[in-house]
């Protein structure tokens, strides 16, 4: 869904954890079940379900018009763990990156 909410063709690929750069080692694997209960924030807040595909296009949206400040744009770890996955970046949809200055 956040591909197609991006209008993106990219292809998601899984890389081993211990291959995954820095800023992305919070996206590994979890070691263990998770349980969300929303009944706190619907008494709370008022909180209601809504579309799952419309609240992703909704905050992919945002997030592509409000990039981090500190965004990089070196890619270099991203492509070596798609190397040590054996996939190439030009099989995932974007280009080889290289270092910008």
């Amino acid at each position: 869904m956040i591909l197609d909410a991006a209008g993106s063709g990219a292809e998601l690929v899984r890389v081993p954890d211990d291959s995954l750069p820095a800023d992305l080692a919070m996206t590994g694997t979890i070691n263990q079940h998770l349980l969300a209960d929303s009944a706190k924030a619907r008494a709370r807040l008022g909180w209601t379900d809504s579309d799952p595909a419309e609240t992703v296009k909704r905050s992919v949206t945002w997030h592509l018009a409000n990039p981090p400040s500190d965004a990089s744009e070196d890619f270099r770890a991203d492509d070596e763990a798609l190397a040590q996955a054996g996939r190439a970046p030009s099989q995932t949809g974007r280009a080889p990156s290289a270092k910008r200055a």
